[in-house]
């Protein structure tokens, strides 16, 4: 009964204060990156969010200069370069803040899942997928060799 929020409180805050130029266009509606930052902050402080444990659950933050700041969050990363690029991290276990965000496509997304294998060879870490695109060497041919005992070394060459 003491409840005042879902868990969002400074989004609602946010919006209290109603839209200003860079949260609305002038057709009416909220921008994609203004609803990209209202979901990015959903996931990590709404405990009662549905996904909630994969994000705040785990430790997820948003940076505070973005948290308390839709305006900072869009000088940093700026306006989407299409309708199909959403806020993504580099490092999937760190941060939402700048250095670790950028757009990407759904194709992006899907090689930084936490279930994606990441194998460093030439001094460089990428998923299988990554290093399929690098090399020419198919990522199922790439697993194979790994669980062969291979080195990653040699499993990414030619």
């Amino acid at each position: 009964g003491h409840t005042k929020s879902c868990g969002c409180l400074q989004v609602e805050k946010h919006l209290a204060g109603g839209p200003n130029a860079t949260q609305r266009e002038t057709s009416g509606g909220w921008t994609p990156e203004y609803r990209a930052w209202t979901a990015m902050v959903e996931r990590c402080y709404n405990a009662g969010g549905e996904h909630y444990g994969n994000y705040g659950g785990r430790g997820i933050t948003v940076c505070y200069r973005w948290r308390e700041s839709y305006e900072a969050f869009l000088a940093d990363v700026g306006r989407k370069p299409s309708p199909k690029h959403s806020i993504g991290r580099e490092n999937n276990d760190g941060p939402y803040e700048p250095g670790n965000c950028q757009w990407e496509t759904p194709t992006q997304q899907a090689r930084n899942r936490r279930s994606s294998r990441r194998i460093t060879a030439r001094g460089k870490t990428l998923t299988l997928a990554g290093w399929q695109d690098e090399t020419g060497v198919n990522a199922g041919v790439i697993r194979a060799r790994l669980c062969r005992g291979w080195s990653p070394e040699r499993a990414v060459a030619a």
